[in-house]
């Protein structure tokens, strides 16, 4: 019998961000646009064609990710202190 075990995620910003968008829209802003540039910069070091269009909207559903991923851990969290305390 196998058994897969999920631990919890290494989210790149602090939670604290993710599982509050609307105060730190500033933060979430900046971290987006680093990507954005960081992925354009990739792009044209490999003679890639990829639009920006493209790599904003991938952004944005990776940080909307992120930020649902937060608040799966805070049900996690919410569950393991009410079953194990």
């Amino acid at each position: 019998m196998y058994v897969h075990q999920i631990d919890q995620p290494a989210l790149l910003l602090p939670r604290s961000m993710l599982e509050d968008p609307h105060t730190y829209g500033k933060q979430l802003e900046a971290y987006r646009h680093w990507i954005v540039g960081s992925a354009v910069e990739v792009v044209k070091a490999r003679n890639a064609s990829v639009p920006v269009t493209r790599i904003s909207a991938d952004t944005m559903d990776l940080i909307e990710f992120g930020i649902k991923l937060a608040h799966v851990n805070i049900l996690w969290y919410l569950y393991r202190a009410l079953c194990y305390n």
